[in-house]
């Protein structure tokens, strides 16, 4: 066995043990800024929100999936999935924007409070939920909550 062909399987081992005894420190969503409502007809909701996400970590992630409830000014929107990847860079802090889907079970119930939020282009939202990260072998579900009060809502 020559010298090259013996480094490649003991350079995957250490590289192997080195990315797996890493210690992820937790990828945290901590606000929401700037709701933006696209479209508000009776199928349903559709609207753009900026994530601040915060990644200590030595190494950046991207966010793979995620499933979140949302509530906007107390109304159940139900279950939103983020649909594209989210590139999320090491020691750093910035806002991502994320077009959330949802569709109404109730409308009756549920329209008037999206249109005072509109009106008074301001709301509550809360999402719950988590987020699932990665990056090569490493991948791993960081909880979500977030109740923000006041978040500036525009209808476009």
């Amino acid at each position: 066995m020559t010298i090259s062909r013996a480094f490649f399987p003991l350079l995957f081992v250490v590289l192997s043990f080195t990315l797996t005894s890493c210690t992820i420190k937790p990828i945290t969503v901590t606000s929401v800024q700037d709701v933006k409502i696209l479209k508000l007809d009776a199928t349903g909701v559709e609207f753009q929100a900026g994530l601040k996400i915060k990644n200590d970590n030595g190494i950046g992630f991207s966010v793979r999936g995620s499933e979140l409830e949302v509530k906007m000014n107390g109304v159940y929107l139900g279950k939103v999935t983020l649909g594209k990847k989210i590139k999320v860079h090491r020691k750093s802090e910035s806002v991502h924007p994320v077009v959330l889907k949802a569709s109404f079970k109730d409308l009756f119930t549920s329209f008037p409070a999206l249109m005072k939020m509109v009106q008074d282009k301001s709301g509550n939202v809360e999402i719950t939920g988590y987020v699932k990260v990665g990056t090569l072998f490493i991948h791993k579900k960081f909880p979500v909550n977030i109740n923000q009060k006041k978040v500036p809502v525009e209808k476009l």
